[in-house]
């Protein structure tokens, strides 16, 4: 077919044709004027006018709240302002629609969000879009925490983390889950569904894992209705506990660095790390007698700072060992 000389078959139409839709695509985008409130001729659109996108229809969560998000879409294809309007039980609200560049020579759609607080239970939250309704159900179930302490014995002194932590396990599962002391020796595990769980505290390797004794070595905790606290444990020292304590600074000032991960890993190969503190001060805890490699390492994207020495090897006999300096090379 040729229309003034122009082939409507040739490459070269297609590619005219082509241009206009990008051209039109690439105003919306920089314009978010949708279809100019005009519609576009002709559309029909072939969706459901409203839809819930997320959540998932059956949905289970332990939050009091979900995230709800979904698009609107008008049967003429002409743009789609307005609000969608929810409702969940008791709860009710509203959600504006933002129609972004999804018109110009196809279908105009816009989409709309909303944050609905759920009940224990059951919930069926429907959202309306003018004459168009669509709904979605899930279930809230109730979650708990069961927190506690750790800290030496006959002392006020707490434990803390990365020295010590805290394992919780679902005897259900087996699956094995760890949860940090704060600086006063408190743990916490939250989310947990009713069911039984074991609390174990434990020296993470290359510490000495008998180098402190823990009371109670465990604690089988059933959750059922409501929050458990006061899941404690003492310690007391079982073997000899060392320590390895050394400091990062520049090279010329002595000043120290903060920040940098130095490592540490025994003959056996288990290995974990500190960070240097605002002084440039790092120390290993609970450690046993024995032959340790320590290394700091500091990279960011322009490369890894030099240090020296670049490692130290380190015996421990029978006392704590301090003095393990690193120096900062440029």
């Amino acid at each position: 077919m040729k229309v003034r000389g122009i082939d409507l078959r040739s490459s070269s139409w297609a590619r005219i044709s082509a241009a206009i839709r990008n051209a039109c695509v690439i105003s919306l985008l920089l314009g978010a004027t949708g279809c100019g409130g005009g519609g576009s001729s002709g559309a029909v659109t072939s969706s459901p006018p409203i839809s819930i996108n997320d959540p998932v229809n059956g949905f289970t969560t332990t939050e009091t709240s979900i995230n709800v998000t979904g698009f609107v879409s008008r049967p003429d294809g002409s743009l789609p302002t307005g609000t969608v309007y929810w409702t969940n039980g008791s709860s009710s609200g509203s959600s504006p629609v933002t129609c972004g560049a999804l018109c110009c020579l196809i279908v105009c759609v816009g989409s709309w969000q909303a944050t609905v607080p759920l009940t224990v239970g059951s919930n069926t939250i429907s959202a309306t879009f003018e004459s168009a309704s669509t709904s979605v159900t899930g279930t809230r179930i109730l979650a708990f925490a069961v927190s506690g302490k750790a800290y030496m014995q006959g002392t006020i002194a707490a434990l803390t983390s990365p020295d010590v932590m805290v394992s919780r396990t679902d005897p259900a599962s087996s699956t094995l889950y760890g949860a940090y002391l704060d600086a006063s020796g408190n743990y916490t595990f939250t989310g947990l569904l009713a069911g039984s769980y074991t609390i174990n505290p434990y020296l993470p390797l290359p510490g000495s894992p008998t180098c402190l004794t823990f009371t109670p070595a465990s604690r089988t905790v059933s959750v059922s209705t409501t929050d458990i606290t006061g899941q404690d444990f003492a310690a007391t020292t079982a073997s000899p506990c060392y320590s390895i304590q050394g400091q990062v600074t520049y090279n010329s000032v002595g000043v120290g660095v903060s920040g940098i991960s130095v490592y540490i890993q025994n003959a056996a190969g288990q290995s974990t790390y500190r960070t240097t503190d605002l002084s440039g001060v790092y120390q290993f805890n609970y450690l046993a007698p024995g032959s340790y490699t320590i290394a700091p390492l500091s990279c960011t994207f322009a490369g890894c700072i030099t240090f020296s020495p670049a490692s130290l090897t380190v015996f421990i006999v029978n006392t704590s060992v301090t003095g393990q300096n690193f120096v900062v090379l440029y």
